[in-house]
């Protein structure tokens, strides 16, 4: 089956603040606007803080828990477009992640399996730097990507990844290290089959990303910028 997933979106300007970075504020399925706790799974309190710590379990969803009985799984069809809009704070206007925070966007998608509380992702979707790195086109313009995906129930994890910090490795003082803002979604996927990935396009979190892997310890102020995407390559 196919569908088509937006990570990026075009949101309406608005002041900076010092503490907030960003969220998943919606998941938008063919128009119809999901918030959190309607397939969004539920976000820590310090829900637009980044994770630094790539051993933290937040680095998996950022969420206040796992536990997915009280999140729906909103149904995509084949032909679907899913749009995750990205926000600075909790309000449905304002900026979407400070301009200094350039890096990646990357989507995973894992497969819920009944009885069985870790995941396998596999991405997705990329975009790092062409010209413009991805976080700057959130910020202006919006992007999309369509990947057939095997029928079933699945988390749809949206990842950006803030470089300002990254030309140390996390842990070298404290403000050292790349920020990770990753929110997770739970859809049900319908159509008909297609493939699986296999072991080497799947990533497991925590424990996949480390400290000084390439694309995570990267200084942005080097030029010409050669920037690569973390993760496994995207199954197709």
């Amino acid at each position: 089956m196919r569908f088509s997933v937006v990570p990026l979106l075009l949101c309406a300007g608005g002041a900076l603040t010092v503490l907030a970075h960003t969220h998943m504020r919606n998941l938008i399925i063919d128009g119809d606007v999901k918030t959190r706790g309607k397939c969004i799974i539920p976000y820590k309190t310090n829900f637009s803080f980044p994770t630094k710590d790539l051993r933290s379990a937040d680095l998996q969803c950022r969420s206040s828990t796992m536990d997915l009985s009280d999140v729906e799984s909103c149904p995509v069809k084949a032909g679907s477009t899913i749009t995750m809009q990205w926000r600075q704070g909790e309000e449905n206007e304002g900026t979407v992640i400070q301009r200094q925070h350039v890096g990646p966007c990357i989507v995973y998608m894992a497969r819920i399996n009944p009885g069985i509380s870790s995941y396998s992702w596999f991405k997705i979707f990329e975009d790092g730097y062409n010209q413009k790195w991805c976080v700057e086109k959130l910020i202006s313009n919006g992007g999309q990507d369509s990947r057939k995906i095997k029928p079933g129930e699945y988390l749809l994890r949206g990842e950006l990844i803030g470089l300002s910090e990254a030309s140390r490795p996390y842990g070298k003082d404290m403000t050292s290290g790349a920020q990770f803002y990753a929110n997770c979604a739970r859809v049900q996927v319908s159509g008909t089959e297609s493939g699986v990935p296999d072991n080497s396009q799947i990533a497991f979190f925590p424990g996949y990303y480390g400290t000084e892997q390439p694309g995570i310890l990267f200084d942005i102020n080097k030029s010409p910028i050669n920037y690569t995407i973390p993760g496994p390559k995207i199954f197709s």
